[in-house]
């Protein structure tokens, strides 16, 4: 139980960076 809650938020991490990354993308695309 806890190995995979770990690994859960290993995998929110890093979909929030690849989130992050995209939204400054486009966002400096805009400007």
């Amino acid at each position: 139980m806890k190995q995979s809650l770990e690994r859960m938020k290993f995998v929110f991490s890093a979909i929030g960076v690849l989130v992050a990354s995209g939204l400054v993308l486009s966002l400096g695309s805009l400007l």
